[in-house]
């Protein structure tokens, strides 16, 4: 698992197959053992998590380039993924994380 959330990490589930000296069937059903899930989408809540991560840091990224060093197809697929699971568009979120808090 390490090895997934590292920042130069399998960008797919062959990759970490690969990696962990498996097939990928084997490995699939190792995760929905263990871990109750499919690597899919592990790799995919590591991928949000990090675009989460460097859109709220406060420094101008670029979606399309966010996407592509995520590993995604093109930036319609991280923007429909990350709303799926924020909520909310990239952008927005991003926004939202620069924003002075109006709750204090």
């Amino acid at each position: 698992m390490a090895h997934a959330a590292s920042a130069d990490g399998p960008a797919s589930v062959e990759a970490l197959a690969q990696y962990a000296g498996m097939g990928v069937r084997a490995l699939q059903r190792m995760f929905q053992e263990y871990v109750g899930v499919a690597p899919k989408w592990v790799l995919r809540r590591y991928r949000l998590q990090e675009a989460a991560w460097r859109l709220a840091r406060g420094e101008p990224v670029g979606l399309a380039r966010l996407a592509a060093e995520l590993g995604y197809f093109d930036q319609a697929h991280l923007t429909r993924d990350f709303t799926r699971l924020v909520g909310i568009s990239p952008g927005d979120y991003q926004r939202s994380q620069q924003e002075p808090d109006s709750r204090r």
